[in-house]
């Protein structure tokens, strides 16, 4: 779902909010948090329709796009791997 943030064309001044939402993806501390993040963070993403007369929207600024990767890839990082695995008990 972060990788469409950088899809997205949003008015410029609903890009703060998205910046701030990205943090709080970043900081959540366990995965209902991060859940609860990603949910507010797709509640703001663009509208399927336009509205006539409204504010032209716009990519994401080069700080989103970039906090946008780096948190990606923290996420990735963060993921347990296969020798990462408490042993089964037995």
């Amino acid at each position: 779902m972060l990788r469409d943030v950088l899809d997205w064309r949003l008015r410029s001044d609903a890009w703060p909010r998205i910046a701030s939402l990205i943090e709080s993806v970043a900081a959540a501390p366990d995965d209902t948090m991060l859940a609860w993040a990603i949910a507010d963070l797709e509640a703001l993403g663009p509208m399927r329709a336009t509205r006539l007369g409204s504010a032209p929207t716009l990519p994401p600024p080069a700080d989103v796009r970039e906090r946008v990767a780096d948190v990606i890839r923290a996420l990735i990082l963060a993921e347990p791997g296969p020798g990462d695995r408490e042993p089964e008990a037995r």
